[in-house]
């Protein structure tokens, strides 16, 4: 590790820590809060269905601010990764706005990065004294560019959290479909073979809301089948109102840690 960039990487470390807190809340969460998942059988077109469904299930609203403080450091790295480029490493002096623009448009990366200071426009790109290999560098790692999906999601939750409000915690179905196996009452195991899905649901209130429904076989009798159940519980933790899910967050702290790879393993 080049050690211009070891704050960075402390950075990434409480992150880490934040990330932790956050899996083990929720991950408690959900565990104890087993009277809000009923499981039951239902007829319906003369097929019989088993349904899981969710009531009063709430999210604590503090976990939007742990979401908070993950997105404040990793965002932070890259402004940094800047100021490190050009201050230590180049020996140069930032421009008042120095940053790591994350932009949605290649036009957008012309118009605020590529111009030049003119009499007329007192404005100053932000990768003011970077050498022109790093330039490239983070021009490579705009969102517009595939492969960077996460660090443009990265830039709404920090500047969501930072100028608008505290991202709010909701309890929704997760987005994977779980498999449904019953065991036969001559013992041997089998799958729905139709499984519907709520993807993406809000779970919230006192209502109660299906969220999984799995067609049971021909001939089904619940009083003969020992048991029937999903192969894991389908509730995940989304924030804000793009639904970001904790591996979301994961996802963008992975992104982070290549981009600061790539940037504490290059000669400038």
């Amino acid at each position: 590790m080049d050690a211009h960039f070891w704050t960075h990487h402390l950075k990434l470390q409480r992150a880490d820590e934040h990330l932790r807190r956050l899996h083990e809340d929720i991950a408690a969460f959900l565990k104890n809060e087993p009277d809000t998942i009923h499981e039951y059988f239902e007829l319906r077109n003369d097929k019989w269905w088993y349904v899981v469904a969710h009531k009063g299930l709430w999210a604590d609203p503090r976990w939007g601010i742990i979401v908070g403080d993950i997105a404040h450091n990793l965002r932070s790295i890259l402004d940094q990764i800047v100021w490190t480029v050009v201050v230590d490493i180049a020996g140069s002096t930032p421009a008042p706005n120095a940053a790591f623009p994350l932009l949605n448009q290649p036009r957008d990366w012309k118009r605020q990065v590529v111009r030049t200071r003119r009499a007329s426009d007192d404005r100053t790109s932000p990768l003011l004294g970077m050498p022109d290999k790093a330039i490239a560098l983070v021009e490579s790692f705009q969102p517009y560019n595939r492969g960077n999906e996460a660090l443009g999601r990265l830039r709404w939750l920090n500047n969501t959290d930072k100028h608008q409000l505290v991202h709010p915690s909701a309890i929704v179905s997760a987005d994977k479909i779980p498999g449904v196996t019953y065991k036969r009452p001559d013992g041997s195991l089998g799958a729905s073979s139709e499984v519907i899905y709520e993807v993406g649901k809000a779970l919230e209130g006192d209502t109660e809301i299906e969220v999984l429904r799995a067609r049971m076989p021909e001939g089904f009798d619940e009083s003969r089948f020992d048991y029937v159940a999903a192969d894991f519980l389908p509730v995940d933790v989304a924030f804000g109102k793009r639904k970001f899910v904790y591996r979301d967050l994961v996802n963008i702290r992975d992104r982070i840690e290549q981009v600061l790879y790539v940037f504490s393993t290059t000669r400038f």
